[in-house]
């Protein structure tokens, strides 16, 4: 309690360090929950981690979207494959939902292996060179380009003209 209230887990970890295995875990563990309330997952992750709490640590790793480190401790927890797809998901739609569509469609390619929802979320993101490279690994180029991408692009063209249009009237009228 002393070393929560002062916020001295460096100096904790520090001392205890080589010492004293269990006092390190409690410590480290006490520092994780401090990091996590206050929005640091990741660190809260690599804390949980340090002192061997894989599965709070995997938590916050899921929190952070840091899918790496996720999957480290999903697989020394022995989580079966289909519980690491389902990790994945969770990552995927919390990058989506947090303003990262990129970040999840990289997943979607890198982990997943699924060009045409990757190429799918890289549309939805505006991101249109990537897009089109990702519809030409999947299967059906032409049907994501003319389902998906086409549509996106013709959309954020007649959005970008009915935009810039309004602006234009304005510089087009004379000063007074």
């Amino acid at each position: 309690p002393w070393m929560e209230e002062h916020a001295l887990y460096a100096d904790g970890l520090r001392i205890f360090g080589a010492s004293n295995a269990d006092r390190f875990a409690t410590v480290a563990a006490a520092y994780g929950e401090h990091l996590g309330t206050s929005g640091q997952h990741y660190d809260a992750g690599r804390m949980f981690a340090l002192g061997k709490d894989d599965e709070r640590a995997l938590n916050s790793y899921i929190n952070a979207f840091a899918w790496p480190q996720a999957h480290a401790c999903a697989l020394r927890l022995g989580r079966s494959e289909s519980e690491i797809r389902d990790l994945v998901e969770d990552v995927v739609e919390g990058l989506k939902l947090s303003g990262r569509p990129e970040d999840a469609a990289a997943i979607e390619w890198d982990i997943l292996h699924d060009a045409k929802r990757a190429a799918e979320t890289y549309a939805g993101a505006s991101s249109w060179v990537r897009a089109m490279y990702m519809a030409g690994l999947a299967p059906d180029p032409a049907a994501i380009v003319e389902g998906t991408i086409r549509p996106l692009v013709l959309d954020e063209m007649e959005y970008l003209v009915t935009k810039f249009a309004d602006r234009a009237t304005v510089f087009a009228e004379p000063l007074a």
